[in-house]
């Protein structure tokens, strides 16, 4: 006689797709040891086994599926923020060198008001004497 094995389930295993394929076989292989058992009770226990696997097999499709919708969700989002984001980053380097030139003639606008206020003294120094 051979011996018999023991399976130990705990809880996490059970939620993956393939234990209850682990199940089923394991359904079948102790009713063909069992030698009282009629045939058409294992039948009809192999069918219900193999009804939950599929069940079990629809489900995880499902959530799969969901996970594969949610994550072209963000992907999307992401896209988009990625695309404002550069066009954010194309409009400070603009703003950036419109800065830098406005700077530039800032100075020389101030450079030339004070040529100018000098220019003024000189004028009125000029005239007062």
């Amino acid at each position: 006689m051979p011996p018999t094995r023991t399976h130990a389930l705990s809880p996490s295993s059970l939620s993956s797709p393939c234990t209850t394929v682990a199940l089923v076989t394991l359904a079948m292989t102790s009713m063909k040891s069992k030698p009282g058992v009629p045939s058409q009770t294992r039948r009809s226990q192999f069918e219900r086994a193999q009804n939950e696997a599929l069940d079990e097999s629809a489900e995880w499709r499902m959530k799969y599926d969901e996970e594969v919708q949610r994550s072209g969700k963000y992907l999307q989002e992401l896209v988009r923020v990625r695309e404002e984001l550069e066009k954010k980053i194309e409009e400070t380097e603009k703003s950036k060198s419109d800065l830098a030139v406005l700077q530039k003639e800032k100075q020389s606008l101030h450079k030339r008001t004070e040529s100018l206020l000098h220019e003024l003294q000189s004028v009125k120094m000029k005239c007062h004497i």
